[in-house]
Formats: C-alpha cells, structure tokens, sequence
C-alpha cells in the first residue's frame, strides 16, 4: 500500500507533464528572419514565426521585412518574468488538499457511489443509480483534461520556482494576432495560470495616479470594473481590511477571495496590496 501511494503521488507530477514548448531562462532570439528566431536550442523543431498551413502565404511572407510586426513581438519576448510563489504556493496547496476553489476542479474526481443493495430487484433504485453513477461518469471525463493542464502548471511552476526570469518566445498566427509558444503556464493561460505570472521587473508606487491604478486591478479583478473608476478606486479602500486578511491566511479565506470573478488574480492583488500598505511611498 505505501509502494502504490508513493506511485501515485510521483506519476502526479511526472508522468507525461513536461510539455514539448516550455518558458526558457535565457531571452529568446529575436525574430530576424521569418524562420530565425524564438528559440535558441537545436533541440527543437524550429517553427516559423506566422502559424499557418498555407506554405504559399509563408513564401510571400518570407520576401516582406515586416519591420513593425518583429519589433513588436521581440519586444514581448524581452519582458522577463518569474513565478509569483505566494500565488503558486496557495495554488498547490488547494490542489493537494482538494479545496475546490478559483475554477479548480476536484483533484481526483467525483467517486461513484455503491450501487444499492436492492439493485437486481428494485427498477426504479436501479433506474436512479444508474443516472446518478452516468452524470458522475461525464463530470469526471469533462474534467479529466483540465487536472491535466493543471498538473502540468504544476509541474511547470515547481520546475521554475526559484529561477530569476523566466521569458516566453512568441509567434503570430495569419491575422498579426500575437500568442506565447509555451503552453499551460503563460501570460494569456486562465485565471489560474496567468496569475502564477510575475513581472520580474516591478514598478514603484510613487504618486497617487499609481495607486488609483492599482486599486482599479484589485477592483477589476474582483469584479467591481462596471463602475466608474473613482467608484472602484473607493471599493479597494473600503475593503482594504477584507483584502489585507486575505494576504495574511489565504489558505483560511477562500470562500472571501474564491468569489471574485478572477479569483487567483484578485488573489495575487491582494499580495500586492497589503505590502503596499505595509511599506507605503
């Protein structure tokens, strides 16, 4: 038994998470020729910087400068970035402990309950089980791709936990529209991915108009951006007790934070936020 929990516990984090595009440690080449650029390592098939399965489109393409275009995803691929670990270290502890909260599914799955003891003789017991055990099934099944990408995440965030920068080589689709290669753990992945994601490089907090800002996010980010932004600049204040206790326990306060409309980032707001108070100008 203690063999098959230790298997258990190892496959959860091992088996089949490293994905084929991860964040690199170094910055990425910049985009120099439609094909020359991203990332540095042989080890990779090299992709081209325009996704698309039209070659015809990717010969014209070849033969532009496209000046604008490169300057501008090189520029995103020189933002250095780490992993936010108060956020990460809240985010797998309510994973491990099964705390469904901030659109995180069970981590094992709804279990079937027994069926009844009268199953062969009663029609109508056998009829309910039967539908119940069926919706169990589906859940677990519409759910089970979604533990996979958060175990990669996990997997993913405790690999580049303590790395200083992290940085995202990026590609354009057809339309110009600009997406990070990496996949699970990126700047564009849902709440509960991006908000694992810390600019390397912070911003001080030095004049009023910065601090409305701030508490424009942590409004945002709780739900509260249908108001003007004095009225959310006024909600952040107002509950500036709730988000401060939520940064001291936040194990303890899910059922506070978990109700925000982007609950992992209001999360990681509240961090922000209470350091500020505590540090000031």
């Amino acid at each position: 038994d203690e063999l098959l929990r230790w298997i258990e516990q190892a496959h959860k984090y091992a088996e089949d998470l490293a994905p084929i595009f991860m964040p690199t440690v170094e910055r990425p080449g910049d985009w120099r020729t439609l094909y020359d650029g991203g990332y540095l390592t042989n080890n990779i098939h090299p992709r081209p910087l325009v996704k698309t399965r039209d070659r015809k489109h990717l010969d014209d393409l070849d033969g532009l400068e496209l000046m604008e275009p490169k300057a501008a995803i090189n520029q995103l691929q020189r933002v250095p970035w780490r992993v936010n670990q108060e956020v990460f270290d809240v985010f797998r502890w309510c994973w491990e402990n099964e705390v469904v909260v901030g659109g995180l599914p069970p981590a094992s799955g709804e279990e079937i309950p027994s069926a009844p003891v009268d199953i062969k003789t009663n029609a109508e017991s056998r009829r309910k089980w039967r539908k119940l055990a069926a919706r169990i099934h589906f859940e677990n099944e519409s759910q089970r791709s979604k533990r996979l990408q958060i175990s990669k995440v996990l997997w993913l965030g405790s690999k580049f936990y303590n790395e200083k920068s992290l940085y995202f080589p990026w590609y354009m689709d057809f339309r110009s529209r600009m997406y990070a290669r990496p996949y699970f753990l990126n700047p564009q992945g849902a709440d509960w991915s991006r908000s694992l994601l810390t600019f390397k490089e912070g911003k001080p907090i030095e004049t009023d108009d910065a601090e409305d800002w701030l508490a424009i996010h942590g409004a945002n980010s709780y739900g509260e951006d249908k108001q003007a932004y004095e009225g959310r600049i006024q909600w952040t204040h107002k509950n500036r007790e709730m988000i401060e206790e939520v940064a001291r326990d936040p194990m303890g306060t899910t059922s506070l934070w978990g109700k925000a409309d982007e609950p992992w980032a209001f999360l990681a707001f509240c961090f922000e936020w209470s350091k500020f108070m505590k540090a000031g100008r």
